[in-house]
């Protein structure tokens, strides 16, 4: 009896420990994840100061039209970062879900800057010229996508496939309004591209969806 009380006593001594390694661990993860979100909101920062700069170069219409929009994304990045302190304060106990949510907003205040940025283009050669940039790093992104699951075997591509399909069944959607935008004339060239910023904003933001998707689901199996 002495020896097993003795064993008991010994698994209470470490458990104090146990705890404080699990705190240590969740106190990390929480300050990684808060990093995270403070460099996004950074880098949304410099996205509307360069709209904003973009837009001074702009007749006063275009200026007029986008100031309102552009407080909008102003307060919605403000409501970010007060609900981030609000979080460091908690402390954050359920760190996923909060995580989920704040990358959730972020992404529809980045869907939205970045349809501003290809509305508030006016030259054709401009909009043109941005608008095939960015499509050519979504497209960059997809193969990525694609590679990674030629890599990860079988059980990914049977998971994952279909979601990178859709991407790419969606990215020649996206090429078929190209041409009729190409052979646009100037009455409707303003709506063809008001479609096309729509189109190509809402494909970037469905990429980020499905690469954090593969990402969290590859990091989870067995061996990674």
């Amino acid at each position: 009896m002495l020896a097993a009380a003795g064993v008991v006593a010994v698994g209470c001594q470490t458990t104090p420990e146990r705890a404080d390694a699990v705190n240590t661990t969740e106190s990390v993860q929480v300050e990684r994840a808060q990093q995270d979100i403070q460099a996004s909101l950074d880098r949304i920062d410099n996205r509307i100061a360069d709209l904003e700069t973009r837009l001074a170069n702009t007749g006063s219409d275009m200026r007029n039209e986008w100031q309102e929009s552009i407080a909008e994304f102003r307060e919605e990045r403000q409501e970010l970062a007060a609900e981030l302190n609000d979080w460091r304060q908690a402390g954050a106990e359920d760190l996923a879900d909060a995580q989920e949510d704040m990358d959730d907003r972020l992404a529809d205040l980045n869907e939205k800057i970045d349809q501003a940025r290809l509305f508030t283009i006016e030259q054709r050669d401009e909009f043109t010229a941005a608008a095939e940039a960015q499509l050519a790093g979504i497209d960059a992104r997809i193969e990525t996508l694609h590679a990674k699951l030629d890599e990860a075997g079988d059980e990914a591509r049977e998971e994952y496939g279909e979601a990178v399909d859709d991407l790419r069944a969606t990215r020649h959607e996206i090429a078929e309004n190209w041409v009729a935008f190409e052979q646009s004339s100037e009455e409707n060239f303003e709506e063809l591209r008001a479609d096309l910023a729509d189109g190509v904003a809402k494909l970037d933001r469905k990429v980020d969806e499905v690469t954090d998707n593969i990402a969290d689901g590859l990091d989870g199996q067995p061996g990674r």
